[in-house]
Parts: C-alpha cells; structure tokens; sequence
C-alpha cells in the first residue's frame, strides 16, 4: 500500500490537497442560509467554487440559492434544474433530488417534480418535510389516494393533518 502512495506521488496521480480556505468558505456560506442571508451565501459558495471547481458542497450550495430563488421569486429555475442535474449525475448528494423537485414544480413540470420526490421520499421515508411536500403535489395531481397515504404517514411523524385527510381521504 505505502508503495502505490509512493508512485502515484511520483506520477502525479494523488489527488492535490484541497486548499483550505474552500472549507471555511463553504461552512460560512451554509451559516449564512440558516440565517436566511441568500445573497452573501451566494457569494461565499461562488468564492470558493472558484477555489475548487470540482467542490460537490460549494456546486450543491449554488444549486440550492437558485432553488430557494426560483420557489421564492420565479428566477433561475431553469438554471436550478441544470445544476441539480450535474450534481445528481455524480450520486445522490444531500438533498437534491428535493430541491431539484421544487424547481421542475415551479416550471410547472409537475410529474418531473414528483419522480423527484419519490426518490427523495425513498431515501428519507421518515422525513416530514419530503412527505407533506409530496402529499401535497399528489392533491394538485389529483391523485388522491396516494396523497391520502402520505398523509397517514405524516399523521404518524406528528404532524396535525387532520383536516387535510377529512376534506381529502374518505
């Protein structure tokens, strides 16, 4: 093993060692969404995006602005989709195939915005955000019995439905 290390140093092979200001860039750019500072997250993910291109946090942190863009003021939506796309291509990274399902619902693409979230659903069944969210795209698809499901599930991870399944689930 300690000779593989050895040659791949010797031929460039071994990754570069990440520079370190991508990582404090990246973890100032997510404080700053939980503080719900978008335009300077924004700006520290682009900054250390340009430390490391390859970055999945700092391309994910971009995805997710525009995301919060597109659901809040209609802009980047398409451009939200396509980066959520390359960051999918590469694995299931944190919460994509979520974020990515309120971008297709907004450009009125609804049935691409529910195979998003059955993925995101399978992945975190338990998660009450991703079942309310998918109930409720299932009722605007009049697809009722389905929605009426996730609601039952979501009753079971306390959340107070129970006026949606009495006007909704028979």
């Amino acid at each position: 093993m300690r000779r593989l290390l050895v040659v791949a140093l010797l031929f460039g092979c071994a990754p570069a060692p990440r520079d370190p200001s991508y990582d404090r860039l990246v973890e100032q750019a997510e404080a700053r969404v939980k503080r719900a500072e978008l335009a300077p997250a924004e700006r520290s993910f682009a900054e250390a995006h340009r430390v490391d291109p390859e970055g999945i946090e700092a391309r994910y942190g971009l995805a997710f602005v525009k995301s919060k863009r597109c659901s809040k003021h209609k802009r980047d939506c398409e451009a939200c989709l396509a980066d959520f796309d390359a960051i999918l291509s590469e694995g299931d990274y944190r919460d994509s195939h979520y974020n990515r399902a309120q971008c297709a619902f907004e450009l009125g693409r609804s049935d691409e915005a529910l195979a998003d979230l059955d993925k995101a659903v399978a992945k975190r069944p338990n998660d009450l955000d991703y079942r309310m969210t998918r109930a409720l795209l299932r009722l605007h698809l009049k697809r009722t019995a389905e929605a009426c499901e996730d609601l039952a599930k979501a009753r079971t991870l306390g959340a107070d439905v129970t006026m949606l399944i009495h006007k909704n689930c028979k």
